[in-house]
């Protein structure tokens, strides 16, 4: 039902568009003469998959979907939650067995979003219970990080295990001897050039958090630091991770007194605080299987140069989806010819809605020729439903092409207060206007009172309330 409200408000969005792109052309005033789509402009075909669960929503109490990862098309997906089982019998069973109803494995997806199979990780390790914590990939194998639990001794163990896609089985597996507490787990994995690093969690006798990171060479840890000995101070989180290059990796440290910036040095072992804070603005990276950093935001996908700034890699306006569906999606995979998205809806609270973009480099651009609609948006997003009609515009249009643009991080965030920033933003709006080099369509105009009336902007009602309507 939601679904099918939002493509009916994306069409009716679309029909809008179409008008109001003619009218605040003729209040532009502009020429006849406008750029064009040129042959050389890069186009990626967009093709949404949702994944289906392996679970009805009546067999589990909750679901998550973690760390996609791509091996020769085929998809693999971390499974975490806990099936639906009888509360008040298991509070009066003495002898009722809880991990019988966890949830914790592998699942694989064909790149239609079909479930192929769920792979279970049996318990070799001669330890009473194990949960895989990541995956990872590892020349075309998967590389699970698990921990196992000693109830005996109330101490735990950390493994690395290499799955193998093609058997479906762990081929080969050892002991990680990490942590410097006797409750100890291995967070993540991330890829750092030819090196694995992982982050390592403990909590020690005082029930104090403790941050480690162990860098893995050719299967074996050369060396662990300890972040809080290493920056002087406690931290409960260590995040953000940034691959700067094929030797450096940056953090942000959360802690008491603040967030601190640190950057390790894969050859040295090396953990020192940055000379100044790594700012990427307001983008947000995630590190990718093969080892990258990326962003998405609205406007397209990001990755960090050598100069340590966020250099575009792709536009969404140069492919036919969703900019709102997309801009919460981590990369998933990322080369010349394709990228892939893994994103994930918290609508449902028992299985969130997950789904990959897959986006594949065309040999040319359907739509060169065609003239440019500027499209902006006052805010730095837009609604599903604003979003979807201008791919319902470029896909239908045979003669226009809506190119979204929106303020920027600077004009929205720069000095930290909203009010004036939308201000800034409309007076040149306005100026731009009366110069007749505005936008052809405004998005989100509300949000500016100033530029709603007619001096600035034509009444549609006519063209929504004439004999055709929408």
């Amino acid at each position: 039902m939601v679904r099918k409200f939002r493509k009916i408000m994306s069409l009716a969005l679309a029909s809008v568009m179409v008008f109001s792109s003619m009218t605040m052309l003729a209040a532009c005033k502009k020429s006849d003469s406008r750029e064009v789509i040129s042959e050389d402009t890069p186009w990626y075909d967009a093709l949404k998959i949702e994944l289906e669960s392996p679970y009805a929503k009546d067999d589990v109490m909750e679901v998550m979907f973690q760390t996609p990862v791509l091996i020769n098309d085929r998809l693999f997906v971390m499974l975490t939650g806990e099936k639906t089982f009888d509360v008040n019998a298991a509070m009066k069973d003495d002898d009722f067995d809880y991990n019988a109803y966890i949830i914790n494995s592998i699942c694989e997806y064909d790149l239609t979003g079909n479930f192929v199979k769920e792979y279970q990780i049996d318990n070799e390790f001669g330890i009473d219970m194990v949960q895989i914590t990541g995956i990872s990939e590892c020349d075309g194998k998967l590389k699970l990080s698990i921990i196992g639990a000693d109830v005996a001794t109330q101490s735990s163990k950390n493994y690395i295990a290499l799955f193998d896609i093609d058997e479906g089985k762990v081929v080969d597996s050892y002991e990680v001897n990490v942590g410097e507490s006797d409750i100890s787990q291995i967070e993540s994995t991330i890829r750092v050039g030819e090196n694995d690093v992982y982050v390592v969690f403990s909590i020690d006798d005082n029930n104090e958090f403790i941050y480690e990171l162990a860098i893995e060479k050719d299967g074996e840890v050369v060396s662990t630091v300890n972040v809080n000995k290493e920056l002087g101070q406690d931290f409960w989180n260590v995040t953000d991770f940034v691959v700067v290059d094929d030797d450096t990796l940056a953090m942000s440290c959360m802690g008491d007194n603040g967030i601190v910036t640190a950057s390790l040095s894969i050859s040295t072992g090396k953990l020192t605080k940055s000379n100044d804070e790594i700012d990427f603005g307001n983008y947000y990276f995630t590190v990718s299987q093969d080892g990258k950093s990326y962003a998405v935001d609205c406007r397209g996908v990001y990755k960090v140069n050598e100069a340590l700034s966020a250099e575009n890699v792709m536009s969404f306006s140069n492919a036919n989806l969703n900019a709102s569906d997309a801009k919460d999606c981590t990369v998933t995979y990322c080369d010349d010819s394709k990228i892939v998205l893994f994103g994930m809806s918290m609508d449902s609270s028992i299985i969130p809605d997950c789904y990959i973009y897959i986006l594949t480099k065309a040999e040319s651009n359907p739509n060169a020729g065609k003239k440019i609609l500027n499209v902006y948006s006052i805010e730095p997003t837009l609604s599903y439903s604003e979003a979807e009609s201008v791919v319902a515009f470029n896909s239908e249009n045979e003669e226009y092409f809506a190119v979204l643009s929106y303020a920027s991080d600077e004009e929205m965030f720069g000095d930290g207060d909203g009010y004036e920033a939308i201000t800034s933003i409309s007076d040149q709006l306005m100026i731009d206007i009366m110069n007749g080099d505005g936008p052809d369509v405004i998005l989100n105009s509300a949000a500016v009172l100033q530029l709603n009336n007619s001096e600035y902007l034509l009444d549609l009602n006519e063209f929504i309330d004439g004999e055709d309507g929408l």
